[in-house]
């Protein structure tokens, strides 16, 4: 029989911290999804945070970390938990040295054919989104911690920050929405159960950030949990790719500058690149500088394509790079960095890259330290 990704997480007893034989039943990565995210075994210990980075797709018999490049099959991974030699693994997990191989589940993995690869025009989803903000609020302790991160009223209005509806139906806002004429098909976050009723997907209790395109037109949202852990990230994303009709949310390049409709066609300008939607907002109204905000540093497919749509209508003048501090201190955090770097001089871009006192780890900590400061 031959060992798939999701009978290798069975019998090493893979827990969603990333460490074998997990003694807890709950925090065991689950098997009956098309993919799980769990914390990268080889490159958790050389961040300061717990991200969840080591994708394991179930369907493609892959796993892969963007941050530390740690990927593989099945049998890289238990060879990297065991030490055996590749070549061995199946052999000897054959001679049930890794446990009972019997009890596993044994169905082969598969083509990616899952739901969630079609997505709606952005047309769609905008009007959707927009219409779903309108029947949402912000709560008063997410209004308070956005003006702690440095944004006022008006631009916490502007950038339309909701909290989450944790606690409503979740057919009562599909129904609303489709009531008002809108078609919910393949927007992300919204999907159909199995009794073909609209849902929206369930969230963590947290706000939605928008991720924006340069004429302001909602492309997805980003969740900012409350109460981040191993199974809810602490920027998660409002998708739906496991529902019949639904979609999966895609990496956006946000912009966080004005609205380009109503750019002067003789005026160029620069732009920045950082790594997080919310923290291009915060930066942008702190400077009024134009900044292109990428939710990840390893998550770049839509960046490029939005750097080349600005430099064919002869907008942009010069490229910054403003990556964390802790680029300057992480070897794979810097491997990243140099790589965007590399890869935009190759282009033909004017790069540059943005650095400042390293006690501020973003531009947006470093923007705001006068608040920062008296918040202690």
């Amino acid at each position: 029989m031959k060992v798939t990704l999701t009978g290798a997480v069975q019998l090493l007893k893979l827990g969603m911290d990333g460490k074998p034989n997990c003694p807890d039943d709950g925090e065991l990565v689950p098997v009956g999804v098309s993919d799980v995210t769990i914390l990268c075994p080889n490159c958790y210990s050389r961040h300061d945070n717990r991200r969840l980075t080591l994708n394991l797709n179930y369907e493609k018999g892959v796993f892969n970390c963007p941050r530390c490049r740690f990927c593989g099959t099945a049998l890289d991974l238990v060879s990297f938990y065991t030490n055996w030699d590749r070549n061995s693994v199946e052999s000897r997990i054959q001679k049930g040295e890794l446990g009972d191989i019997s009890m596993v589940d044994n169905e082969p993995e598969r083509a990616d054919d899952s739901p969630g690869k079609e997505i709606a025009p952005l047309h769609r989803r905008h009007e959707v989104y927009t219409a779903m903000l309108e029947g949402l609020s912000l709560s008063d302790s997410h209004k308070a911690e956005l003006m702690r991160r440095g944004l006022t009223e008006e631009q916490i209005e502007l950038g339309g920050y909701k909290s989450t509806p944790v606690f409503i139906d979740i057919t009562a806002i599909p129904r609303r929405l489709i009531t008002m004429g809108l078609n919910l098909r393949h927007v992300p976050g919204f999907g159909l159960d199995r009794t073909d009723n609209w849902v929206m997907t369930k969230t963590a209790s947290g706000f939605f950030i928008a991720g924006r395109n340069a004429m302001w037109k909602t492309q997805g949202f980003q969740i900012r949990a409350d109460h981040p852990c191993f199974s809810t990230p602490k920027y998660g994303y409002f998708s739906s790719r496991k529902l019949s009709c639904g979609a999966a949310c895609e990496t956006w390049a946000h912009w966080a500058g004005p609205n380009m409709k109503d750019w002067v066609s003789n005026k160029k300008f620069d732009i920045i690149i950082v790594e997080g939607w919310l923290k291009g907002d915060i930066c942008h109204y702190r400077t009024g500088q134009n900044f292109l905000c990428v939710p990840g540093v390893t998550a770049l497919k839509k960046l490029y394509p939005a750097l080349q749509s600005f430099r064919k209508i002869g907008a942009l003048r010069d490229v910054y790079i403003a990556y964390d501090m802790d680029a300057y201190e992480n070897e794979d955090v810097a491997r990243q960095l140099v790589d965007l770097y590399q890869t935009l001089k190759a282009s033909g871009y004017n790069i540059r890259i943005l650095q400042w006192e390293h006690e501020f780890k973003g531009l947006d900590d470093w923007l705001t330290r006068p608040i920062q400061k008296a918040g202690k």
